[in-house]
């Protein structure tokens, strides 16, 4: 579950927490009940955006999972993410976990659940109207060979590209 809020959300929130609860149907544990953070209220002077992830994760990936997965789950959730023009920024194979079973939710554009997340988002950017941003995606839709990525420290090609 992911709560996205500011200083007006924030107060919104703490008046509606009943109304959230069909999310947490599968909290077995009663995490959301517990949490000290479900009736958090920010200082209405500082100005930021909060994001957080109430999920319990499994095992990060290892390197066999990442060549079975590359090409399937996990190059679809980048793309999910470049849609959004969201970059991770921090790949490496720890900061992808599994996502237990009882937990997968399924993805609008894929119609299927994907079975990783990504974690520690503290390094990520939104590449909005940028040069080097539209020059990706230009890169991308024209599907140069030499257009490539690197996860996890192995470079691989991008989906499309020959």
């Amino acid at each position: 579950m992911v709560v996205i809020g500011g200083p007006t959300s924030a107060r919104r929130l703490r008046n509606v927490t009943l109304a959230l609860s069909r999310y947490f149907a599968d909290d077995r544990k009663g995490s959301y009940k517990s949490s000290p953070w479900r009736l958090f209220s920010q200082s209405p002077k500082v100005t930021t955006l909060t994001v957080l992830v109430m999920d319990l994760l499994g095992e990060p990936m290892t390197v066999k999972d990442f060549d079975e997965e590359w090409d399937g789950d996990i190059q679809d959730m980048y793309d999910d993410l470049a849609r959004a023009l969201l970059l991770h920024q921090d790949g490496r194979l720890p900061n992808v976990l599994r996502v237990p079973n009882h937990a997968q939710r399924q993805c609008e554009t894929h119609l299927r659940a994907h079975k990783w997340n990504f974690v520690d988002w503290e390094n990520a950017d939104l590449q909005c109207d940028t040069m080097t941003t539209r020059h990706r995606l230009r890169k991308q839709a024209l599907g140069l060979k030499n257009y490539s990525v690197s996860v996890g420290g192995v470079p691989r090609r991008l989906r499309g590209s020959r």
